[in-house]
This record gives C-alpha cells, structure tokens and sequence, in this order.
C-alpha cells in the first residue's frame, strides 16, 4: 500500500508542476499596427526600423531552400523581436518578425 501511495504522490507532484508551466501562443498576422503606423507582411525592412526603431533581440538562421530540381539556394533569415506598448502604465505586447530578402515575410503576435 505505501507504494501506491507513493506513486500517487510523485504524479500529483509532477502535474501540479507541469500545470504550473506558461503557455505560449502564437499567432501570425499579415499586418500589425502600433501608435498610428502600419507595417504588412511584404514590406521593406526599412518601414519596421523607422516605425518601430532596432529590435530588442535578433536571431539568424541559415535556411536551404531548394529552387529547382537540382539547385539549392542558401537563406539568410532574420528574426527580430520587438516589444509595443507600456505607455502609461500598460501592458506590452511581443511580436516577432521574419525577414529575408530585405521584406517582413512574416509577423507573429507572442501571448504568454
């Protein structure tokens, strides 16, 4: 019987733990607008670092991307990280954006 009540303890122990861990959610947008300016998937790397200023993290990946039956081409993909809003007092929002090819090819809203 002890083993038992062990093994009870030990997975209740382990799922009160795993239940405790955050969950992450990602959601991909084709445009996100912060403070009056706009930024679309497509557009020029440009746009994002006038509007929204240098990210608060990069990452680079190397991507092989094949383009024909025989060819294949290397990547260079960026990811950059921002973090909008806080004004006054409020909650931030993270987001992330890939990008190659000098265009945001895709923007993804991260909720903790």
């Amino acid at each position: 019987m002890r083993i038992q009540h062990k093994i009870i303890a030990i997975t209740l122990f382990v799922l009160f733990f795993a239940a405790q861990a955050p969950a992450v959610i990602e959601m991909e947008m084709s445009m996100m607008r912060f403070q009056g300016n706009t930024i679309s998937v497509g557009d020029p790397v440009g746009e994002l670092v006038k509007y929204f200023g240098e990210p608060y993290h990069r990452e680079k990946q190397t991507n092989w991307i094949r383009v024909r039956h025989n060819r294949v081409v290397e990547r260079e993909v960026y990811i950059w990280f921002y973090q909008l809003g806080g004004e006054y007092g409020g909650e931030t929002d993270d987001y992330k954006f890939v990008i190659y090819d000098g265009q945001v090819k895709k923007i993804v809203e991260i909720d903790y």
